[in-house]
């Protein structure tokens, strides 16, 4: 039991490296992860009366998080000079 928690925590932490440098990256990641953390309390909050199947909410979730990676590839950040100026 110690074993597989340490093995998670690890797991974590690694993945914990990739998503923060996905949000330096990628523009939009945030409103999309933002997104999808709702979508997910929504669908908790809406259980007793609406059923939502597992493979829907991932796939809900995965389209969400890839359409705003896609257009944080599309659009990236404007790049400004020293000076501040776009």
């Amino acid at each position: 039991m110690y074993s597989s928690n340490v093995m998670a925590m690890l797991g974590l932490r690694s993945l914990y490296f990739v998503v923060a440098d996905a949000l330096n990256r990628l523009r939009f990641v945030r409103q999309g992860s933002r997104s999808s953390l709702l979508f997910t309390a929504v669908k908790l909050l809406a259980s007793g009366w609406v059923q939502i199947s597992p493979p829907a909410s991932v796939a809900v979730i995965a389209v969400v998080l890839g359409a705003t990676a896609l257009v944080s590839v599309w659009r990236p950040r404007a790049v400004t000079d020293r000076s501040g100026v776009p």
